[in-house]
């Protein structure tokens, strides 16, 4: 009677396989996406602290990731925001390396490996457009 709820372990793999690279590539998309933006925002826009903002950019580039593998590695295995958890439950914090969310969270910031130097090149890419280009889009 229930024969159509029966789902082979065959299915349920390829349904494993189907989603995981799905849910990767969208989030190397949101942070490519996040990276855009703020190119975008340092060719455009002008604010208070943008040189000072844009250094730190650049020094990203400077920086070998393998300086800040351990930190980032201890920043996810104790993983709390600004000392919130533990100051509710009284616990270290959250371990969250297990699972997709450094990934997610990662991307969501833009601090993905070279996103420093995808910025710059988005940058100077909006900074080679003419502004006319932008406002013949508004009309």
């Amino acid at each position: 009677m229930f024969g159509w709820l029966f789902i082979s372990p065959w299915l349920i793999g390829f349904l494993l396989l189907m989603v995981v690279p799905l849910w990767k590539s969208l989030q190397f998309s949101f942070g490519k996406l996040k990276v855009t933006e703020s190119g975008y925002g340092f060719a455009r826009l002008k604010f208070k602290g943008q040189g000072i903002m844009f250094e730190l950019v650049i020094f990203t580039i400077v920086i070998p990731p393998q300086t800040i593998m351990i930190p980032t590695y201890l920043h996810f295995r104790f993983f709390d925001v600004f000392g919130l958890y533990e100051w509710f439950t009284g616990k270290k914090g959250v371990n969250l390396l297990e699972s997709y969310w450094p990934f997610f969270l990662s991307s969501a910031f833009a601090m993905d490996m070279k996103n420093g130097l995808y910025i710059f090149i988005f940058r100077q890419f909006f900074r080679g457009l003419p502004k006319e280009l932008e406002e013949a889009a508004y009309v």
